[in-house]
């Protein structure tokens, strides 16, 4: 309240603590001059919103965890080895598969930290429950940002970027332009090539249309390629995981999918699994002692959080302490 009444029109001021906040990161701010309010005795520091930021997915970077990762060394171990490998122009799938709550997506991240030490270039993309039947959904996000589209832009921008990202690969990939719209979920009209194509017909062309655009970009440098939640891909998205599966085995190509048991779901086992250079990584139950650190982590993880709540409540009024500790007293 005593931050609105600083408030002018088309400038809200927010304080440090709300715009550091990790929802907030999607959002621009603009530093105002601290404000003196009452029961404070230094000046606050505020911030005005902007807006959002421009989203350019172009590098999938690690989640950030506060808490180190417990346990896993045998699976990181056989996924340097791995990593190594592509490093060498050995392309690898690598597939996670584990329960929910396992840790997959720890493990992923961890992934994703090596992934980006070695100065490879990660895209990332995830399928969701509700997607079994929507074409391509888990390649999305990993395609927008393959050709470094920003989901912001309107879409006349969105395809002049396409084209030019195609132009850039190969200049006699532009024609087939028209066949990304459903790989990349944007309205694009088709022109006198594509115009004619069939279901068959375009499906294969798009196929193809991305192997060569990922062999083009590998050729520069080694990718990441990860998918979680595999267990929901749907059909076309399947079809395509297998045409990229068999095309990097020999480019510096790391492909990482995370899953549930099949069996254990009734689920398709993915194709990929019987290619030779397909690996599996399935989790265990933590050991006594790793279940022990990681309870430990968490206690002092959920100590600290509140210990600095208390703090922040402590320092919004100057009656807070003595409240606080008339309560204690009370209590």
């Amino acid at each position: 309240a005593r931050l609105m009444q600083a408030a002018a029109p088309g400038r809200n001021p927010w304080s440090a603590l709300t715009a550091r906040q990790p929802v907030t990161d999607a959002f621009s701010w603009d530093d105002l001059p601290p404000l003196r309010v009452k029961g404070k005795a230094e000046p606050v520091k505020v911030f005005s919103l902007n807006g959002p930021k421009e989203r350019q997915a172009i590098h999938l970077q690690e989640p950030t965890y506060a808490l180190p990762m417990v346990g896993r060394e045998a699976e990181l171990n056989l996924t340097r080895r791995k990593l190594n490998e592509v490093l060498e122009g050995h392309g690898q799938i690598v597939s996670i598969v584990a329960e929910a709550g396992m840790g997959k997506s720890r493990l992923v991240a961890e992934i994703i930290r090596l992934a980006n030490d070695n100065q490879m270039v990660a895209y990332g993309g995830e399928c969701q429950s509700y997607g079994t039947n929507i074409s391509y959904l888990a390649w999305h996000s990993i395609w927008r940002g393959f050709f470094h589209l920003d989901s912001i832009r309107e879409v006349p921008e969105q395809i002049a970027q396409l084209e030019q990202q195609l132009k850039l690969i190969d200049p006699a990939l532009a024609p087939r332009l028209p066949l990304l719209e459903v790989a990349l979920n944007i309205p694009i009209p088709d022109n006198e090539l594509t115009q004619s194509f069939d279901a068959k017909l375009r499906k294969s062309s798009l196929e193809a249309l991305l192997v060569d655009c990922l062999r083009a970009r590998a050729r520069k440098t080694p990718l990441l390629l990860v998918l979680e939640n595999c267990h929901w891909l749907d059909p076309l998205s399947h079809d395509l995981l297998e045409e990229i599966g068999r095309t990097i085995a020999d480019l510096p190509v790391l492909l990482v999918m995370a899953l549930r048991p099949p069996d254990l779901h009734r689920l398709q086992v993915p194709r990929v699994s019987q290619l030779p250079h397909f690996s599996e990584i399935p989790l265990a139950d933590f050991t006594d002692q790793e279940a022990e650190r990681l309870i430990t982590l968490k206690l002092h993880q959920f100590l600290a959080h509140r210990l600095n709540c208390l703090m922040f409540w402590l320092s919004a009024s100057p009656l807070a302490p003595r409240a606080t500790l008339s309560t204690l007293r009370n209590s």
